[in-house]
């Protein structure tokens, strides 16, 4: 059970977070009260269509689902709140393109359509201009990269993979800080011609220090920004993190996925220091202990399996 507010109530917690008017766009989920009211104001904890609680979640500020089962009596809403629906309410367009980031070292990450020499897969990785300069960060992610029967797997949790990758000053995302960027995103979603059309899971974890870089596993397929609130527009594969992951992002986005998990080990996603959007175009699930600070935005559905502790403020 969720609860009906009205739109001085909303307006008042959402101001108590910092939060204020946010542009429109696709309508929300068909399971959305069809008499409602649309209001402009955005929760830092979204989900658009339905979240579904059978382990515990304590939100501390305000939330909002299209619809949702809490357990009898909303049992495993163990804190915090208001978590509120029965009405229209539509979260900030998001997008992946580099221009929206523009003080960022950009960098795609594609699969190459040939295997190395021995055998294995590779990947080829590209400026924000879709320059290849695989040979100038010095590295294809081989051993990273895997193809088989569970498709295409970026999997950085073997030993030394995510110092490997994400060092910020020797990694293959590296920081380029002599252009005068701040800040790190690699877009593993984004098709490059004349590769073909693949999708990828992307497996993080066990870094002995926090992530500072954005990650993005989706690829918009609309038009309009009306579209890129609508999940169907929006394709990608699945992104998980986990071993202890503490996401710490210096633009303050941390993860831009389609599918996004959080594993059964404990996930930090955002700090009071460094909070974190986690922005999803398909489906969350978080099965683990999960600590976030910062924005929580689902365009589908999300599913809490394990403890949940949310500190929910508007960053965007």
């Amino acid at each position: 059970m969720i609860r009906r507010i009205g739109l001085l109530a909303l307006a008042l917690a959402a101001a108590s977070c910092g939060t204020g008017p946010q542009r429109a766009g696709a309508p929300l989920s068909p399971r959305a009260a069809e008499d409602s009211v649309i209001i402009e104001i955005a929760s830092p904890f979204h989900v658009m269509g339905h979240l579904q609680v059978s382990g515990s979640l304590c939100l501390e500020g305000p939330g909002y689902a299209g619809s949702a089962d809490l357990g009898p009596d909303d049992v495993h809403l163990k804190c915090g709140g208001p978590l509120s629906g029965g009405f229209q309410l539509k979260p900030p367009v998001t997008y992946t393109e580099p221009s929206h980031f523009p003080d960022a070292t950009y960098y795609y990450v594609v699969l190459a359509p040939t295997p190395t020499v021995d055998g294995r897969a590779f990947a080829r990785i590209f400026d924000r201009n879709a320059n290849d300069i695989t040979s100038a960060v010095g590295d294809s992610l081989v051993g990273i990269v895997e193809t088989g029967k569970k498709g295409v797997v970026y999997d950085f949790r073997g030993p030394g993979a995510m110092e490997r990758a994400f060092d910020p000053a020797s990694g293959v995302f590296r920081l380029d800080g002599g252009a005068g960027q701040t800040s790190v995103v690699v877009n593993f979603g984004e098709v490059i011609a004349p590769y073909p059309a693949h999708i990828g899971d992307v497996l993080l974890g066990g870094f002995d220090r926090p992530l500072t870089a954005t990650i993005v596993n989706t690829r918009f397929t609309g038009a309009s920004d009306e579209q890129r609130l609508q999940w169907r527009y929006w394709s990608g594969g699945r992104t998980e993190l986990g071993n202890n992951l503490v996401l710490a992002p210096a633009n303050r986005v941390g993860v831009i996925a389609h599918d996004l998990l959080l594993g059964a080990s404990p996930v930090t996603a955002g700090t009071d220091a460094a909070p974190a959007l986690l922005y999803v175009t398909h489906d969350g699930e978080f099965r683990g202990r999960t600590a976030a600070a910062g924005q929580i935005d689902v365009l589908h559905d999300l599913l809490v399996r394990g403890n949940a502790g949310i500190a929910a403020r508007r960053l965007f």
